[in-house]
């Protein structure tokens, strides 16, 4: 019986050569062959760049616990405090600042105004940090007159184990804080470092006899931070004066 067309449809091509057969099999092997190759290294670019962006993650992190600002006061060390959001349009930087000691290194890293309230985040260094090894007053410990324990950082420590050979002990006493010369009662708070310790100073602006008086003719504000340190054992006390200049904030100086 005569096959119809569509009934021929499986003759329709010559059997395929087996030439042919090994031919793809042979450049199948070679891709899937390059394919694992180039996936290694890929894999391996992939665990860098992955490795990388921690790194720098966690040197972001490590610089910004270096570099605690008034913030990091306000809002991490207050228990039921204000959250950041509400504070962060307070936040300024000093347009300028200078220091004046013989002894230590004090710097603004910024500051919190408001009508009311001044915070200042200050960091406080040894000109010589190979002779000095600093420590707020209120972190000495003592058995009678002999100096017994140091708290730091959470840990009560013998002086030995604190203080390392070769450095003396500065004992850190801030004073006051004074806005255009006028002197106001202040609080602070602190955190020790490895190589200085971070201040905030705090004062109520409502204190000021006269805030017409404290502000500058180009609407700054300047401000004097005191501290005295002495090397632990001796009278002698070498008086430290940060000076700096801030925006005043708006309505500052006007009748209350």
């Amino acid at each position: 019986m005569k096959k119809q067309p569509w009934e021929r449809l499986d003759d329709a091509f010559a059997p395929t050569p087996q030439a042919f057969h090994a031919q793809v099999e042979r450049k199948l092997y070679q891709v899937t062959r390059g394919q694992a190759a180039d996936k290694a290294p890929r894999r391996g670019w992939r665990l860098a760049a992955t490795l990388a962006l921690l790194a720098a993650l966690f040197c972001g992190t490590a610089l910004a616990l270096s570099r605690m600002g008034v913030l990091d006061f306000l809002v991490g060390r207050v228990a039921d405090g204000p959250t950041r959001e509400t504070l962060e349009g307070g936040v300024t930087l000093p347009v300028a600042q200078s220091c004046e000691s013989d002894r230590l290194v004090l710097s603004v890293r910024d500051v919190y105004l408001d009508a009311e309230r001044l915070a200042v985040c200050v960091h406080i260094a040894p000109k010589d940090e190979n002779a000095y090894r600093l420590l707020s007053e209120t972190d000495i410990g003592a058995d009678g007159e002999t100096f017994d324990r140091i708290w730091w950082n959470g840990k009560i420590m013998t002086f030995e184990e604190w203080l390392p050979k070769g450095k003396e002990m500065l004992v850190l006493s801030p004073r006051w804080m004074e806005i255009g010369g006028q002197r106001l009662l202040s609080s602070y708070d602190w955190v020790p470092e490895e190589q200085g310790e971070t201040f905030l100073f705090e004062a109520d602006l409502w204190e000021l006899d006269d805030p017409a008086a404290a502000l500058n003719a180009d609407g700054t504000l300047t401000v004097r931070v005191l501290v005295s340190s002495r090397v632990y054992g001796a009278e002698e006390a070498d008086e430290a004066a940060l000076t700096f200049t801030v925006p005043a904030p708006d309505g500052f100086g006007k009748e209350r």
